[in-house]
């Protein structure tokens, strides 16, 4: 048994917030996929839509970079 968790959202509104507090460890440069790693060193993984690499990051806007600390209410990306 592997200690992976899944858990699929579809979004009433086009906007992402962040799960969990903790710091931004990768933000892809499509953004379709932001690393979070929690106080207690899991690491969540957020990846937006299927086949969304194609898009290049041409439809989402992050307000995140990697470094930051967010918490479990912060608007991430749209």
């Amino acid at each position: 048994m592997n200690s992976w968790q899944r858990l699929a959202i579809i979004p009433e509104e086009g906007k992402v917030f962040s799960p969990v507090t903790g710091r931004i460890s990768s933000l892809l440069p499509t953004k379709h996929a932001v690393g979070i790693v929690e106080h207690n060193k899991v690491e969540v993984l957020i990846h937006i839509g299927i086949d969304t690499v194609k898009l290049n990051g041409k439809y989402y806007k992050s307000y995140i970079k990697e470094g930051d600390m967010v918490n479990a209410v912060y608007w991430s990306l749209t």
